[in-house]
């Protein structure tokens, strides 16, 4: 079948290829939240300074912003690629992808009862960039 005047990008496989900062190494987190509150997490675990919640979204926004505190008392070395220098990283750095907009209020709050900045980026097409599209297919 012929694609006409179409034209159409080739497939390329993904890989971690870069050309500088290779020295410092990256990762991805995954927070798993559980579905129901329990008070042995709010003593030692992640939760351990944050009151018990009986909604799950609140739960999850300050468990995040719990991480991120943490995160951030001692961050990890990130890549500058507009000062092509090795610094460590900033709350800036970090994006945080929602499926929906519908729990960011709650996300808001917590980051503001934990002193996190944030801005709330938004725009139509944004699930369907191809870095996005690639993200969600490794996830």
């Amino acid at each position: 079948m012929s694609n006409g005047n179409r034209s159409e990008a080739t497939s390329q496989s993904l890989n971690g290829e870069r050309t500088a900062g290779t020295e410092v190494s990256g990762s991805v987190e995954y927070l798993l939240v559980p579905n129901e509150d329990e008070q042995e997490l709010h003593e030692t675990g992640f939760l351990a300074n944050t009151p018990i919640f009986g909604d799950a979204a609140d739960r999850e926004a300050h468990a995040l912003a719990a991480r991120l505190t943490r995160l951030f008392a001692d961050p990890p070395e990130v890549y500058d690629t507009e000062t092509e220098e090795i610094r460590k990283a900033r709350p800036e750095d970090v994006t945080i992808l929602f499926r929906a907009r519908t729990r960011l209020p709650q996300f808001e709050r917590a980051f503001d009862v934990w002193d996190i900045p944030y801005t709330v980026a938004s725009g139509t097409g944004f699930w369907d960039t191809p870095e996005i599209r690639t993200l969600i297919g490794l996830f």
